[in-house]
């Protein structure tokens, strides 16, 4: 009878420890949602030369911040600076097409699309990019 009682206690206790432990969050603050990447790879053109010959390290850093569940703002870095910032702009674009799209048809499921929408844009721009980037290779290489 005293065992029982005292793991009755002991679990009261414990579930007002654990109710109280909880906390409200109202609004967030600047330093949430903040992320940092560090990249390293390697890049090779895949036609007319060696695959490890023609190969090369490659480096880059990035900074974002999500501001709201559909919208984030982030730099990136590697290789050619100006390549990964295009991308970035036109994923940007998409999402933010694609947000003012679903607030006008107020469809929480095109809200929910933004993202891949954005992805899709910032693929399509980069397909084109990566011919550029293996043509300017190829003259560097003298292939």
């Amino acid at each position: 009878m005293i065992m029982r009682k005292s793991i009755i206690l002991l679990a009261l206790i414990l579930g007002g420890v654990t109710a109280n432990a909880q906390s409200v969050v109202e609004g967030t603050k600047v330093t949430d949602n903040w992320s940092v990447e560090v990249n390293a790879g390697a890049i090779t053109p895949l036609t007319h030369s060696a695959f490890f010959k023609g190969m090369r390290p490659t480096f880059g850093v990035g900074v974002s911040k999500q501001l709201t569940p559909i919208f984030g703002l982030g730099f990136q870095g590697m290789g050619y600076g100006l390549l990964p910032m295009l991308s970035g702009v036109a994923e940007l674009v998409g999402r933010g097409i694609m947000a003012i799209v679903a607030s006008n048809k107020k469809s929480y499921t095109m809200a929910c699309m933004a993202s891949p929408f954005a992805w899709i844009v910032a693929t399509v721009l980069l397909i084109g990019l990566y011919f550029y980037v293996m043509k300017d290779m190829k003259k560097k290489l003298c292939l």
